[in-house]
């Protein structure tokens, strides 16, 4: 696979993290007003969801990095 097409793909992967990450951040938003008994459950799955995928983006920008730089 050459440079261009690696660093395309991986922009186009940061990109969907980035949106699945927001998303999640609007369920968790809008969980916060439903009732305790739902949102404790809901709460703790989209946080770590959104702990996940924080980290995934970040994984993503380092190897856009080396990448950049190697090949």
């Amino acid at each position: 696979m050459n440079k261009k097409l690696l660093l395309s793909k991986i922009a186009t992967s940061n990109s969907e993290v980035a949106e699945a990450e927001e998303r999640l951040v609007t369920l968790l938003r809008e969980t916060r007003s439903g009732t305790r008994a739902e949102k404790t459950t809901v709460t703790e799955l989209v946080s770590e969801a959104i702990s996940k995928l924080r980290t995934a983006r970040t994984d993503l920008e380092d190897l856009h990095k080396i990448v950049s730089e190697e090949l």
